[in-house]
Parts: structure tokens; C-alpha cells; sequence
């Protein structure tokens, strides 16, 4: 009688060493492939927002909508509709809901945010707002709307006051360097220390609220030229410093 010769121990051990050695060289080119997806995923979504906002100025003689600068969602200030959410005066005026505070959170649902924001008609997904690896374990105010933030250059960073609601797109000197919407790093803590941002309106300093990390540790940026870029984080510090977040 003629027998079957089966695998040894050692060369079932080789083979199965052999599948974890591909296995480990896989995993990381699965995981920059994903990466990638994510980071695409979000440009997408940053130019579905910006082109969103020059509609929004194509319908209304260039004026780019308000940034929410100093809007949180229950103040009264003259402009009290901007790009991302209606304030709690414009919602009295005009027989909408009013929130509970100033701070936004699960007991709001979106249609006391992004839904009353003036780009929301041009927009009608809420997934665009957010970037799909942003986390929102810490979520708080209006991060809970979106992981963008609106440049504050758009109202002088508040300097113009409230008797206009910002620059128009004729304005922008120069659109290929001015920065519309840049993702912001979301709240977060490493032991006690807050190591990322708190915000409760629209808009911000790009000196304030800093890039977020979360694509190959830098993070997306819009331009009034409609394109959208990647960079790193030492970059955005780099271009901060050097003051060229101004617009007009």
C-alpha cells in the first residue's frame, strides 16, 4: 500500500510564517490606501462647501456669505445668518425654533444647524460639513456642525463691525492664496491638556484654532480660486507667522 505524505509541523510553521510576513507588508500599504481614500473623501467634501459659497455670491452680487464671525447660536447680532447657522435673533424674527444656549450638541438635530445656514440650499448633504475621519468623542459647540472653519478675514476679524456682512469676491486680491475654509483639529485631550480646538461659531484667526493632523499629519485648505490643497501642519505654522491670512 502506497501512503499520502503529509506537511511536517516545520512546514506547516514555514507556510504559516511566510502568510504572516505578506500579511505584515500588506497591512501598511492597505492602511496608506485608505488613508488616501480619506483624505480624497474630504477634499471632496471641502469643495463641495467652497463652491457652495461662491453659488451662494453668484446669486447675491459677489457678497460672500457671513462667516459667522462671533455668532454664537443664540446671540442677536444684525447679521445673524451666516454660511454655517442662524442665529437665535434671526430664527425669533422670522418664526423659527429657538436653540436652548449657545452650545450645539446631540439635542439639537440639524435642522437648528447646517439646515439654516446660507449655503445649506446649495449643499443638502450633511455629510459634506463633516470630514469622514473627524472624531466627535470631543466634540462640542459647533463642531458638532462641521470640521471646517471659515477664514475671518471674510469680516476683517471683526474689525469691520457689524454694519456689513464682509467682503465681496471682487475683493480678494488675490484668489490663488486666499484661504476660504481650512479643517480645523478637533477638541481633544491627552491626559488633562486640551491639545486641540473649542469653538462656538463659524469662523476663526488661522493663527487661533490650528490645522488638524488627521491626513498624514497635516490637513485641507480651500483658496477663492476654488481649488483645494493639502498641507502639513509645519507649513500652515510656517504661512501663519508670516501673516498672509488677509484677504483684501
Amino acid at each position: 500500500m502506497r501512503h499520502k505524505r503529509a506537511f511536517t509541523l516545520l512546514e506547516l510553521l514555514v507556510v504559516i510564517a511566510i502568510i504572516a510576513i505578506l500579511v505584515a507588508m500588506l497591512l501598511p500599504a492597505l492602511g496608506t490606501m485608505r488613508m488616501s481614500a480619506q483624505r480624497v473623501s474630504c477634499q471632496s467634501s471641502m469643495r463641495q462647501l467652497t463652491g457652495a459659497i461662491f453659488a451662494y455670491a453668484a446669486d447675491n452680487d459677489g457678497q460672500v456669505p457671513y462667516c459667522n464671525w462671533n455668532n454664537s447660536v443664540d446671540d442677536n447680532s444684525q447679521y445673524c445668518k451666516g454660511w454655517l447657522f442662524a442665529t437665535a435673533q434671526y430664527r425669533v424674527n422670522y418664526g423659527l425654533p429657538v436653540l436652548n444656549g449657545p452650545w450645539l450638541g446631540l439635542a439639537h438635530p440639524p435642522q437648528e444647524g447646517s439646515m439654516t445656514g446660507l449655503i445649506w440650499p446649495y449643499v443638502h448633504d450633511l455629510n459634506v460639513y463633516h470630514c469622514p475621519i473627524d472624531n466627535p468623542q470631543f466634540w462640542t459647540g459647533t463642531e458638532w456642525l462641521t470640521s471646517y472653519l471659515f477664514n475671518g478675514a471674510e469680516c476683517g476679524y471683526g474689525s469691520w463691525g457689524y454694519s456689513t456682512p464682509g467682503i465681496k469676491l471682487g475683493q480678494v486680491k488675490s484668489p490663488s492664496t486666499g484661504v476660504v475654509l481650512w479643517e480645523a483639529l478637533e477638541q481633544r485631550y491627552e491626559g488633562q491638556q486640551n491639545t486641540g480646538a473649542v469653538w462656538n461659531d463659524g469662523s476663526s484667526y488661522p493663527g487661533e484654532e490650528v490645522l488638524a493632523d488627521r491626513h498624514y499629519q497635516g490637513a485641507n485648505l480651500s483658496f477663492y480660486d476654488g481649488h483645494v490643497e493639502w498641507w502639513g501642519t509645519s507649513t500652515w505654522t510656517s504661512w501663519v507667522a508670516a501673516g498672509n491670512f488677509t484677504l483684501n
